[in-house]
């Protein structure tokens, strides 16, 4: 058995202008890639959701497809799972909010511990 990242994509349908979409990275077990693809496709079927808001406008998950599949070799503490490289013309806020999320895990840490 070999587990995979598979990145499920799901279309938010409401009513806003710009079109919305959730990129969700599962981790699924398989024996090849075929199994973790249908295993994948069966659990995003079963999240796809309708509700009303409290002003009565519906929200859809739909899901759309499956974009990739990564096989994982090996699982391992600290190994990467994903990364992402952001451009930003606001580094200084961008850094800014990077540091208050890092200080709000530190105290919750500590408190934990």
């Amino acid at each position: 058995m070999t587990w995979f990242i598979v990145k499920l994509i799901f279309q938010i349908k409401n009513s806003s202008l710009a079109a919305q979409f959730d990129e969700q990275y599962r981790l699924v077990l398989g024996n090849d890639q075929s199994e973790a693809f249908q295993k994948a496709c069966l659990l995003a079927q079963t999240e796809e959701e309708n509700f009303s808001t409290l002003d009565n406008q519906t929200i859809s998950w739909c899901f759309v497809g499956i974009s990739s599949i990564y096989p994982m070799e090996r699982l391992n503490d600290g190994i990467e799972l994903f990364s992402n490289i952001v451009e930003t013309n606001e580094m200084h806020d961008y850094l800014e909010i990077v540091k208050i999320k890092h200080q709000s895990f530190s105290v919750e840490s500590r408190l934990s511990s």
